[in-house]
C-alpha cells in the first residue's frame, strides 16, 4: 500500500515545509511498551505534530508496518515531511485475547488520547505546536471525540487540553466507520465465538452498528467544530476478500 503520497500531498496543501538542519534528541514514550504517546521520529526543527491512531484490534507500531517489516511512519513519512515529529499513540482496542481486553468505550480511549498527548507536549514544551491526526478504523472515531472533548475544556481550566483542538490544522481518516456498518455484527458474533477460548470484550464495537444513534450524535458534534481545520477521508475502492466473511468494503 502506498501511503505516502496521499498524505503527502494532504499536508503541502496546509502549507508545512520542511529544513534540512537535523535536531538532537532520543525518542520518548509514556505509559509504557504498548500503550500511551511513542514518539517515532523527533523531526528537524519540528515545526508539527503528525500524530498516528490505530484503529480495531490495532497496534502503535504493527498497524503502520508491512508484513517485510517496513515502518511507514518511521521509515518512509519522514522522507517526505521531515520537519514533523512523528507520534503514534498506543491504547488497548483489542476485542479479545489471552490477557483480560479493556473494558474502556470509545469516549475513555478519547479521554485517554487527549490526556496523554497533552502531558507529552507540556513535558517537551510543545503545547501550542500545529497537529495533523493521521486516524485508522475505529481510531478515527477515538480523534473525533478527542477533539470534541478537547474543546469542551472550560477556559483557564487545563488549557493545555483546549490546545489540542485549538492546535488541529488537519485529520486524515483512513476507512473510519463514521456510520457505522453491518459488518459490526459479525464481529460480535467473532467476538462471542472466541469467549469460549479467550478474555473478550465488545465494549469498543457497542456503538459501531450501522446508523447508530451515538454516531449521529458523534457527527453532529464533530461537524460543529469541524470548521476550524480540514479534514480528509480515504477509503478502499476495491472490496477485500476476508476469509469466511466474504468481501468487505473498507
Amino acid at each position: 500500500m502506498k501511503w505516502s503520497s496521499p498524505f503527502t500531498r494532504a499536508l503541502t496543501y496546509w502549507g508545512f515545509t520542511h529544513s534540512n538542519t537535523a535536531r538532537e534528541g532520543e525518542p520518548l514514550a509514556f505509559r509504557g511498551e504498548s500503550y500511551g504517546i511513542k514518539e517515532v521520529v523527533p523531526g528537524v526543527l519540528p515545526a508539527l505534530d503528525i500524530i498516528a491512531v490505530h484503529g480495531l484490534n490495532g497496534h502503535w507500531e504493527k498497524t503502520w508496518s508491512t508484513d517485510l517489516g517496513v515502518f511507514w511512519l518511521r521509515d518512509l513519512l519522514p522522507k517526505a515531511i521531515p520537519n514533523a515529529r512523528i507520534l503514534s499513540y498506543g491504547y488497548d482496542a483489542r476485542t479479545h485475547g489471552s490477557t483480560p481486553a479493556s473494558k474502556q468505550y470509545i469516549w475513555q480511549h478519547a479521554h485517554g488520547l487527549v490526556s496523554d498527548l497533552a502531558h507529552f507536549r507540556e513535558e517537551t514544551e510543545t503545547v501550542h505546536r500545529p497537529i495533523i491526526f493521521i486516524a485508522h478504523s475505529l481510531g478515527g472515531l477515538v480523534v473525533k471525540s478527542a477533539l470534541i472533548h478537547a474543546d469542551l475544556t472550560r477556559q483557564g481550566h487545563l488549557e493545555r487540553r483546549k490546545a489540542i483542538k485549538n492546535s488541529t490544522h488537519g485529520v486524515n481518516f483512513v476507512g473510519t466507520p463514521h456510520q457505522g456498518g453491518n459488518g459490526v455484527e459479525i464481529g460480535k458474533i467473532i467476538v462471542n465465538v472466541a469467549s469460549a477460548m479467550q478474555h473478550t470484550t465488545q465494549n469498543a464495537v457497542q456503538h459501531l452498528s450501522k446508523h447508530s444513534e451515538w454516531l449521529q450524535q458523534q457527527t453532529t458534534d464533530y461537524l460543529a467544530i469541524s470548521a476550524d481545520f480540514e479534514t480528509v477521508c480515504f477509503y478502499e475502492t476495491y472490496r477485500t476478500a476476508l476469509p469466511g466473511l466474504g468481501h468487505l468494503l473498507v
